[in-house]
């Protein structure tokens, strides 16, 4: 179980920095 949420730590935290960097970018 740990392993499992470690890794869907790991997603969402990819998602947010793509995420942010979209924002990044829009707010140019």
């Amino acid at each position: 179980m740990q392993k499992r949420l470690m890794a869907i730590e790991e997603q969402w935290r990819k998602e947010k920095e793509h995420a942010d960097q979209q924002f990044e970018e829009q707010r140019k």
